[in-house]
């Protein structure tokens, strides 16, 4: 990511916003949880060292990767140009799941 956007994203504060960020600017991070969780932690944590993170993250200090993934979906669920290509996808597969679990 480039200097202007890495400064653009530290400077966001609320999850939703960084999410939205992300998404329109990265089409990588739409079908990509753990890179989306790791980009955002990456922008909020100090740490140098493994050790460092684990205690920011221990802390509460970083981004909760549920309130990501969730900011992530409702996004995607309300803009449908930040979907990715997997979006379609994963709701077919989801509509097949619910079909399975009515069965069992």
């Amino acid at each position: 990511m480039c200097h202007k956007h890495q400064i653009m994203l530290d400077s966001i504060i609320k999850v939703k916003d960084k999410v939205e960020f992300l998404l329109s600017s990265k089409p990588i991070f739409r079908d990509d949880d753990n890179k989306l969780i790791a980009k955002i932690w990456h922008s909020e944590t100090q740490s140098k060292s493994l050790i460092e993170f684990l205690i920011e993250f221990g802390d509460h200090k970083l981004s909760s990767p549920e309130a990501i993934r969730r900011a992530r979906q409702k996004l995607q669920e309300d803009n449908p140009q930040l979907r990715g290509k997997l979006y379609s996808k994963r709701h077919k597969n989801a509509a097949k799941t619910k079909s399975n679990i009515f069965i069992i």
